[in-house]
């Protein structure tokens, strides 16, 4: 998921790779939501951002930090 943030990828593609991911029982960490979040943000997806912004907000292992808050924010300003 971090080379998916350092480059401008369509959202299906970041969406397809998340939900495979889970079929295949693998939970996401800190760092996959933080790839995952950077990468909407840069490309201006700021729905789909926020999704995953709260999804992660729902978990009771990864909440989100001052850097994620600084994603959101850059990517709405």
């Amino acid at each position: 998921f971090h080379a998916m943030a350092v480059s401008e990828m369509p959202e299906a593609f970041v969406e397809s790779k998340w939900k495979k991911m889970l079929e295949e029982g693998v939970a996401p960490h800190f760092s996959t939501y933080m790839a995952v979040i950077s990468a909407f943000c840069r490309v201006g997806a700021m729905k789909q951002a926020t999704h995953y912004f709260e999804e992660m907000k729902k978990t009771n292992k990864h909440q989100p930090n001052d850097r994620t808050y600084n994603l959101m924010i850059s990517g709405w300003a």
